[in-house]
C-alpha cells in the first residue's frame, strides 16, 4: 500500500478509529491499517463459531424455560 493510499484510507476510517491502531504501531499509518485489516479477519473467523454458540445457548435456555414453567410459550 502506497503512503498516499494509506492516508486516503485513514481518512475514510476516521482519525479517531485508526488512532488506537497507530498508537500500537508507533504512529506508522500503513502498519496500523494492516493491523486494522488483521483485526477484521480475526473477527470474521469468529463469526461462524459465535453464531453456533448463540443458537445453542438460545436453544438450551428455551428448553430449560419450557421445563421450568411447564409450557412451550413461556
Amino acid at each position: 500500500m502506497e503512503e498516499a493510499e494509506a492516508m486516503r484510507l485513514r481518512e475514510v476510517l476516521s482519525v479517531a478509529r485508526i488512532a488506537e491502531y497507530e498508537a500500537l504501531c508507533d504512529g506508522q499509518t500503513r502498519a496500523a491499517l494492516r493491523l486494522h485489516c488483521w483485526n477484521t479477519e480475526i473477527c470474521a473467523a469468529f463469526y461462524g463459531p459465535l453464531q453456533y454458540l448463540e443458537v445453542g445457548l438460545r436453544s438450551a435456555l428455551s428448553r430449560e424455560l419450557v421445563r421450568l414453567f411447564q409450557r412451550t410459550n413461556w
